[in-house]
């Protein structure tokens, strides 16, 4: 924590096969490499916090078979665009933290693999425009915050597909434009 780094490099910590939980909060991380999280380290890791760095973009590979993360949070980074394949090795996700970054779309693919997702956080962008179905397979979300965005508009039907079942318990849309 607040420290000078900058950048992540390849394999940064694959040799560490018991750690559960990764802090890299508040450091002032512009990228990281496609295999920064490969190794020994993708079978054990539960929690990863990047929240608090320069982050502008999220690739398609960076989270690649980290298949026990259950927490992720990219809140309060710069972040403008996430890759569709971003988070499709992630299915024992829970809790998603987006939030406080500059996104402006929600693509319909994003979080498709996410069935397990129960908290998903998109609050305090600049999102004017999700896609259709963008929520269809978060069968298990139970809280998701759009609050402090862009949004003109909300319709359910845009987010979940009609007869679809849903376990959510909270929605938040303050402070949009709607």
């Amino acid at each position: 924590k607040f420290n000078p780094l900058k950048a992540i490099g390849p394999e940064q910590f694959r040799h560490l096969s018991s750690l559960k939980k990764l802090d890299l909060e508040s450091n002032k991380i512009e990228q990281i490499n496609e295999t920064a999280f490969h190794g020994a380290l993708q079978q054990s890791l539960g929690m990863l916090k990047l929240v608090g760095n320069q982050l502008e973009e999220i690739g398609p590979l960076i989270f690649q078979n980290l298949t026990q993360l259950r927490t992720l949070d990219l809140g309060k980074n710069k972040i403008k665009h996430i890759d569709v394949k971003a988070f499709q090795d992630l299915h024992n996700l829970r809790n998603l933290y987006l939030n406080s970054n500059n996104l402006t779309r929600i693509e319909a693919q994003l979080f498709q693999n996410l069935t397990n997702l129960r908290i998903l956080s998109l609050s305090d962008n600049q999102i004017v425009d999700i896609e259709a179905g963008a929520f269809q397979h978060l069968h298990n979300l139970s809280i998701l915050f759009l609050g402090e965005n862009r949004l003109t508009a909300f319709a359910a039907t845009s987010l979940w597909q009609p007869n679809s079942s849903s376990v959510l318990i909270q929605l938040v849309l303050k402070a949009n434009h709607i």
